[in-house]
């Protein structure tokens, strides 16, 4: 059990607390927090009598509210303190969408785009730049280095959003015959006819699945129809009895249902309750249309314990430059929410919508590629697929 000291310096007490917690989470260090430095096993804080340093001026800029990336990463991704990187700190800018506070540009969707962020500016975004920081961290220090890393399996969260169930009529129709599959075409139409949606296939979707160990969540709209000329929500009636039956019947065999939050300015309560089932711990914003400097609040505050939508739309990768599941902090009450977050890593609308690229080219960026070698050996990904 290691004794760790953090300067009681109110400019990032509370801050440094936090990613130091999950820093040896990740690692697997046991610790306490202790009011000593002098009998402390590592101390930290803002000058060079410290065992770890975390640069003053990048929480004095904090508090005076200068979040963008400009701010604090001029030729490289990496705060600095005294010419050293300061690893902490930098973990704690990118795990905590910092970049995005009170952003004023936005995209279509009014999400804050790809384009403007560092991970664009630097070309990083498939790099587990937290992780780099973590493992850095810990081999800079001596007394760390005697004990053995923790051990973590690679982890993948399979996912669906259930966006729509009657679109196979137009889309898969024009594959099918394209492709010469008369009797597919053929088998699709019938069971279209026979009011069973064709993209309500959830049960051999569970079927492949199971076949490979996965328990995956479906995610479900309850609100139908367009929002806007550029946002629409489902095509489908939550209470249709064939979609609830599916819901029963996904609850049964051990996979798991959750709320996608929908596009229009309806809350969580309104919509957890038109879902109506129970144990619905988890969600992803449709669209990936949140903003965590404010839907982190929402998230605590409705009682989800689980979020999965942290990615950026327009390419895979690492929105907050971290693979692993985590608490986001609250920046405004200087404290880690009570839910975790799932960053979302691969998304099958990245690929055929923003890339303008198919199945192939998903599986030779996830699994070929592995992320950049980043999603391996304690790097897990998070996949969504329709």
């Amino acid at each position: 059990m290691f004794k760790i000291f953090v300067e009681p310096n109110d400019l990032f007490l509370n801050e440094v607390k936090y990613i130091w917690t999950i820093f040896a989470f990740n690692k697997g260090i046991n610790f306490i927090f202790i009011d000593s430095k002098d009998t402390s096993d590592i101390s930290i804080g803002g000058d060079s009598d410290y065992t770890i340093n975390v640069s003053n001026e990048f929480y004095k800029l904090l508090w005076e509210e200068k979040y963008f990336h400009t701010f604090h990463f001029k030729d490289k991704c990496m705060i600095e303190v005294a010419g050293k990187p300061d690893y902490l700190s930098t973990a704690f800018y990118m795990i905590s969408c910092i970049q995005e506070i009170n952003h004023s540009r936005h995209d279509e969707f009014n999400r804050f785009p790809y384009a403007e962020s560092y991970q664009c500016k630097f070309n990083n975004v498939t790099q587990n730049l937290v992780q780099d920081c973590f493992d850095k961290l810990y081999e800079s220090i001596e007394i760390l280095r005697t004990i053995p890393v923790k051990k973590t399996k690679t982890a993948i969260f399979l996912s669906h959003d259930i966006d729509i169930i009657y679109g196979s009529i137009l889309q898969d129709s024009y594959h099918l015959l394209k492709k010469g599959k008369v009797v597919g075409f053929t088998e699709m139409i019938l069971k279209n006819m026979m009011r069973y949606p064709y993209w309500l296939n959830m049960i051999e979707i569970m079927d492949i699945e199971s076949k490979y160990g996965f328990k995956s969540t479906f995610f479900w709209l309850v609100n139908k129809g367009r929002v806007s000329a550029n946002l629409s929500n489902s095509d489908y009636d939550i209470n249709n009895s064939k979609v609830r039956a599916t819901m029963r019947e996904i609850e049964k065999r051990g996979f798991f249902n959750g709320l996608h939050k929908s596009a229009a300015n309806t809350g969580f309560d309104e919509e957890l309750k038109t879902l109506n089932l129970l144990n619905i711990n988890s969600n992803r914003y449709h669209y990936v249309k949140f903003n965590p400097s404010i839907d982190f609040k929402n998230i605590e505050d409705a009682g989800i314990k689980l979020d999965c939508t942290l990615g950026f739309a327009e390419g895979p990768g690492f929105r907050n430059s971290y693979g692993m599941p985590y608490r986001p902090y609250n920046l405004k009450e200087r404290r880690a929410f009570n839910f975790v977050e799932c960053p979302l890593n691969i998304m099958d609308t990245t690929f055929h919508h923003y890339k303008k690229s198919g199945a192939d080219a998903a599986y030779k960026f996830s699994v070929k590629d592995k992320l950049s070698e980043d999603l391996v050996a304690n790097k897990p990904a998070f996949m969504d697929v329709k």
